[in-house]
C-alpha cells in the first residue's frame, strides 16, 4: 500500500473501532517525511503502541 493521505486515513478508520472500544480516540493530522502525525485522546494518550499497515511509514508521531 502506498503512503498517501487517503491510504493512511483508510487504515486509521479500520483501526478506529478497536481504539474506541479501548476508551481511546485518534485524529489524523498529516503525513510528513514518512511520519504520520495524529492527535491521541482518552486511553490512547498513555499508550506507547502504534500499528500501521503501510510499509513506508517511518513512525507515528503524537501532536498536541
Amino acid at each position: 500500500m502506498e503512503l498517501t493521505d487517503d491510504n493512511v486515513i483508510e487504515v486509521l478508520e479500520e483501526l478506529l473501532p478497536y481504539i474506541e472500544a479501548d476508551g481511546g480516540s485518534l485524529q489524523y493530522v498529516e503525513t510528513e517525511d514518512g511520519y504520520v502525525k495524529v492527535r491521541l485522546g482518552g486511553a490512547c494518550e498513555t499508550c506507547a503502541m502504534s500499528v500501521m499497515e503501510i510499509p513506508d511509514v517511518k513512525g507515528v508521531v503524537q501532536v498536541l
